[in-house]
């Protein structure tokens, strides 16, 4: 827990600790297990206004994942990836770390239609989320990295209006945080926006790593900084930073198709809580033991 990337995961782990000493010992789960249950679970919960899609159910169909022997605060040292990849880095770091493709790796991203940001443990300030609705698992994140009728769930992902519909996603402005009072939290570079305008209304956040998926920066980003030269939309004279050719229609895709979305999300949040074990073989009647 000394690893500034893992700020704020006290107040899940604390959350349902009870529930981990209660049922560890007897029901031959692991700590692991319940934390990965926990995540199931809270994925289902979240589906209660998803867009309209059908429920998609999360199971839970392995158990047996093995404990951090020095207990629930502490386990190697592994670093998050940086906030601010570049679409080729984001696409490499899944890859090597999880074995995701490109289409795993752009379904899961959609995870950040969920939570906030606190600058507190990450020095982004966004408690309003990536997208204002940010306790329902649905497509809305999308939605801020593509053009088009927000409220437009086709469910046809193949039938997409023409590109420069698509490309004209509402604006976003590239903001530097000050985080200079907090310890171990550098300055951050991040894309928001103002629903309203004016400088008012509701401020969602984006970062890098969630724009490369529409937008290729690798040549107009400073990788110490995370400043980026190039503007989303090209507005007041910037220029536009070239779309990202392996995702765009992806994420496209998902944006008005939500129930590929939820169904892809699922099995690609499935598998990286399986990450490290082999499921190789068939599991009739679930859960079965890893």
């Amino acid at each position: 827990m000394n690893n500034v990337d893992n700020k704020g995961l006290e107040v899940p782990i604390n959350a349902i600790a009870s529930i981990v000493s209660t049922y560890t010992s007897d029901s031959g789960l692991s700590r692991a297990d319940i934390w990965a249950l926990a995540a199931l679970i809270a994925a289902e919960e979240a589906q209660d206004n998803n867009n309209g899609a059908q429920f998609v159910d999360f199971p839970f169909e392995w158990y047996g994942r093995t404990d951090c022997s020095q207990g629930a605060f502490s386990g190697p040292d592994q670093d998050f990836p940086p906030p601010d990849l570049s679409t080729h880095q984001l696409l490499e770091f899944f890859s090597t770390n999880f074995g995701l493709s490109t289409r795993e790796t752009v379904a899961l991203m959609g995870a950040h239609t969920l939570g906030e940001l606190s600058r507190m443990n990450s020095g982004f300030d966004g408690p309003r989320g990536w997208n204002n609705n940010r306790r329902s698992l649905d497509n809305g994140f999308y939605d801020g990295l593509i053009g088009g009728d927000e409220n437009d769930n086709r469910f046809d992902g193949q039938n997409l209006p023409d590109f420069d519909t698509l490309i004209r996603a509402r604006d976003w402005d590239l903001v530097e945080e000050n985080n200079n009072n907090i310890p171990d939290i550098p300055n951050r570079f991040v894309w928001e926006n103002r629903r309203g305008g004016g400088g008012g209304g509701r401020r969602t956040l984006m970062t890098n790593a969630d724009m490369a998926l529409v937008r290729d920066f690798s040549e107009h980003i400073n990788e110490s900084t995370g400043e980026v030269s190039c503007s989303f939309r090209g507005s007041n004279g910037g220029t536009r930073c070239p779309h990202a050719e392996a995702t765009f229609y992806i994420a496209a895709e998902y944006k008005y198709d939500v129930q590929t979305w939820i169904e892809d999300f699922s099995d690609v949040f499935t598998k990286v809580l399986l990450q490290g074990y082999d499921t190789s073989s068939s599991c009739v009647n679930p859960p079965c033991q890893l």
